[in-house]
């Protein structure tokens, strides 16, 4: 009978990997399993820097001629770079990255084209759920961008088919700038666009003078039959 298919919470990890009963697990391959204590599956570790270091001095990883498609290119990376960086940015470096091996996984490194990134950068913006779509594809973009640089370091490639003359990212939003007032008149003039509460805030902040900590240290107490009682902080 042969193995069961794996399934759950592997996608995006390197290849054979996969998370069950709170570790990461690597399938071994048949035939191979003498290297790993005669075990079908060798428990790596509960994180991924554990499984990561576990693996690493278990396996040695492939020659650079030998990585060939993406999914290869990935597995390398995850290996030797991910696990520099922190428990959070392994987390989301892994769902990027299991975007992208989805998307082109199997798809040979040397025949990628800056076309193909235009292609894939518009097709992420196209089926985001949430916004625009531009900022999450510029963000799976630039992991892919930082992957090519690797991959001509480790001698897969030699030419980078995404540097900034050949691909472009979505323009990032514009963000709003607000004016500085340069007179009492400006605010007042300008306080009916702000929410009530900071109309209330700024017509006491004008009434009174007082300064902000005094201003939110207020309470009904302060509220006297001679007018408002205030004991001034120190300065």
């Amino acid at each position: 009978m042969g193995r069961k298919q794996i399934i759950g919470n592997h996608k995006g990890l390197p290849q054979r990997w996969r998370f069950k009963n709170g570790s990461y697990r690597y399938v071994v391959p048949k035939g191979q399993e003498a290297n790993w204590d005669g075990k079908t599956e060798f428990t790596l570790g509960k994180n991924l820097a554990e499984a990561h270091r576990t693996y690493a001095g278990r396996i040695a990883v492939g020659l650079d001629n030998h990585i060939k498609t993406f999914g290869q290119l990935i597995d390398r990376y995850l290996l030797q770079v991910t696990p520099a960086k922190s428990d959070a940015t392994q987390t989301d470096e892994i769902q990027i990255f299991r975007k992208i091996r989805e998307m082109i996984g199997h798809n040979d490194v040397a025949v990628f084209r800056p076309q193909h990134a235009y292609q894939m950068r518009d097709r992420i913006q196209q089926e985001a759920i949430k916004g625009s779509g531009e900022t999450y594809a510029n963000k799976i973009m630039e992991k892919l961008k930082h992957l090519f640089s690797k991959a001509i370091e480790w001698g897969v490639i030699g030419e980078h088919p995404m540097i900034d003359s050949k691909f472009k990212m979505f323009p990032k939003p514009k963000t709003s700038q607000i004016s500085r007032a340069e007179s009492i008149d400006q605010v007042w003039n300008a306080l009916h666009r702000a929410v009530p509460w900071m109309q209330l805030y700024v017509r006491l902040k004008l009434l009174t003078g007082l300064r902000q900590v005094d201003l939110l240290s207020l309470t009904v107490r302060n509220i006297t039959k001679e007018g408002l009682l205030v004991n001034l902080s120190k300065t």
